[in-house]
């Protein structure tokens, strides 16, 4: 999904991306073919990603009580999209795309409470900006927490406590023009 909003890869062959023999979308999808039912792990993704050498630049996090929220955060933060995994109450892993984050702010002080998301398993919602959202009872302190953030990750189908399990900051890196020949 992340390559698609960044114009890197073409919807439709995403969307038929284990039909594809040639193409981005069928080297990713041959890369993480292995673990499209029961999740990838951030390594194998950006592995993955690294492979189609398109031009993007990538920095991720991995593992609980890490970091991952405050990086999310501050990511989204510069404008990046991140891909999000986070582990529900029954252990099992999913990915989402971040797209931006919300809260109050006083002056030059940002309290972020709110991750929005896009969740690829779900409908999109006519006139909404995602489809899902992480959020927290409270307002977090994340410049001095590295143990994880217990969100609330609210969609249409539903509310459930979970743990951001890792991140993948992506942003477009600028083609270098090249000489023209005359």
């Amino acid at each position: 999904m992340a390559l698609i909003a960044m114009g890197l890869v073409k919807r439709s062959a995403v969307l038929n991306m284990s039909h594809r023999r040639y193409g981005h979308a069928a080297d990713l999808y041959a890369a993480l073919a292995d673990h499209w039912m029961d999740g990838a792990y951030a390594a194998e993704v950006v592995y993955a990603i690294q492979q189609l050498d398109l031009p993007l630049a990538m920095d991720w996090i991995d593992g609980f009580d890490r970091g991952v929220d405050r990086f999310a955060v501050d990511a989204l933060m510069l404008g990046r999209l991140v891909m999000l995994a986070y582990e529900r109450s029954q252990h099992n892993r999913h990915w989402v795309l971040g797209i931006g984050c919300g809260g109050t702010a006083a002056g030059r002080q940002h309290q972020v409470d709110t991750l929005l998301t896009l969740d690829p398993s779900l409908d999109a919602l006519p006139f909404a900006i995602g489809n899902g959202q992480f959020k927290t009872a409270r307002t977090v302190d994340f410049e001095s927490r590295r143990t994880s953030v217990r969100w609330v990750y609210e969609t249409v189908e539903g509310v459930e406590s979970v743990r951001l399990m890792s991140a993948i900051s992506l942003a477009v890196r600028p083609r270098l023009p090249t000489k023209r020949r005359h």
